[in-house]
């Protein structure tokens, strides 16, 4: 059972995690590819939280670079796009990252058509149910989650999806075990 105590506020970083020494005594690095723990947090700031544009990282990391020239340091990355790659390695767990790439495949307007229409865009994604059977196996989900499918209505009567129970695959999906179970 979590107390208040465990919980931690809103914004809050978690703690360091322990972690054990190896065979030889040396401490592995608990930020896997990053090199610290400010560094991680630079790029989780900027890529998750406020979602810097390529410019902004930029700025940012030649300020890095220039707080700590002095010292002979420098910063991490040269730019946004090596951010990106170190973000891009990170692997967790067995779901691969997938990289597609769309486009716009109808018929284009007599003229010059819109930017959209002609653009090649990347979408990266997981295979989103492995990545929920991941989810659902780990402990912090224990106790903390209701399987309940539902339909939830705003105060006009329309359907309104607040999270994957009360979205309408869940809903089928209760309803189609539910007819095997009864007619079968």
């Amino acid at each position: 059972m979590t107390s208040e105590a465990d919980i931690c506020p809103p914004h809050t970083l978690p703690p360091v995690p322990q972690v054990p020494a190896l065979a030889d005594g040396e401490v592995p690095n608990p930020w896997s590819l990053f090199n610290s723990r400010i560094e991680f947090n630079f790029a989780h700031y900027h890529f998750v939280e406020v979602q810097s544009s390529a410019e902004k990282i930029d700025q940012a990391l030649d300020m890095w670079a220039a707080t700590v020239m002095e010292f002979g340091g420098d910063s991490p990355w040269e730019n946004a796009a090596e951010l990106y790659a170190t973000i891009n390695a990170i692997q967790h767990g067995d779901s691969p990252w997938r990289v597609y790439h769309i486009c716009y495949q109808g018929p284009l307007p007599p003229g010059m058509p819109p930017k959209w229409m002609v653009e090649t865009y990347e979408l990266c994604t997981q295979d989103s149910c492995q990545v929920l059977h991941h989810q659902l196996a780990t402990t912090a989900f224990k106790d903390k989650i209701n399987l309940t499918p539902y339909h939830q209505f705003d105060g006009v009567g329309r359907c309104s999806w607040s999270n994957l129970m009360s979205a309408d695959w869940a809903w089928k999906q209760a309803v189609q075990l539910l007819y095997i179970y009864v007619y079968y």
